[in-house]
């Protein structure tokens, strides 16, 4: 109860995400239980705002829209419609 009010912001619970889940790690908040054995609504309702967050973000898949230009057998370059490139690693 003593933490009820320290509840991570969208933004943290964003950027935890992008360093972990993002390099193929494990997210872990450490979301604790109330008293009843349920999560907090507080934390609940935080962590529904990072669903929607997360599908609204990843509902435009730029790789499958995206034209990859093979540079050589290590690397390519994927051109997205806003026109900028950045490098890919070949891990096939």
């Amino acid at each position: 109860e003593s933490e009820d009010d320290q509840v991570r912001s969208l933004e943290n619970l964003i950027s935890i995400y992008d360093r972990s889940m993002g390099v193929n790690s494990t997210m872990l908040l450490n979301v604790p239980q109330t008293k009843e054995g349920l999560i907090h609504d507080r934390d609940a309702e935080r962590l529904r705002e990072l669903g929607a967050y997360l599908r609204r973000r990843e509902a435009h898949n730029l790789v499958e829209e995206a034209e990859m230009t093979a540079t050589g057998s290590e690397s390519g370059v994927i051109k997205e419609d806003i026109g900028s490139a950045r490098e890919l690693k070949n891990t096939g």
